[in-house]
């Protein structure tokens, strides 16, 4: 822990998922890079949503195909959220699950790959995989991501 003098302190305490507790891990995430001698009670000294000093729903929102994602584009709190919690591991999890009969364990790890990568070969290569799932089990509701995701390559 980088800051075990707050461990148990209420302000610091949340209850998180295991996969989002163990992306944040050891990750920074005050914008202040001194050690504070009392936990930082302010939003803004935060560069991810805190969960008792923030609104989810002023950072986030579900997109058409069920992903969490930021409520807009510059809102860098929900982008670095998503990334030091490891959102799209969760959005993966969520997303394979259309892709049954097909393989959700197949389609999560090839949707965490789409979403690791920023290369679009890679991306591309990703979605085709996804994309041969879908078809060949003529799954409507994967189908539809699949299209989402060809959209933003």
């Amino acid at each position: 822990t980088t800051y075990p003098q707050f461990m148990f302190e209420f302000t610091n305490l949340a209850a998180s998922c295991k996969t989002c507790n163990g992306a944040k891990r050891h990750s920074a995430v005050l914008v202040s890079t001194f050690v504070p001698l009392s936990i930082p009670l302010n939003s803004a000294d935060y560069l991810i949503v805190h969960p008792h000093l923030d609104e989810w729903d002023d950072h986030f929102v579900y997109d058409i195909i069920g992903r969490i994602i930021a409520a807009n584009v510059q809102n860098s709190k929900a982008k670095n959220t998503i990334k030091i919690c490891g959102i799209n591991y969760r959005n993966a999890a969520r997303l394979s699950d259309h892709f049954y009969p097909a393989g959700n364990d197949a389609a999560e790890r090839a949707l965490n790959g789409f979403f690791r990568v920023t290369n679009s070969a890679w991306k591309k290569k990703y979605v085709g995989i996804l994309r041969k799932m879908a078809d060949d089990f003529n799954l409507s509701g994967a189908l539809a991501i699949v299209n989402m995701l060809e959209k933003e390559i």
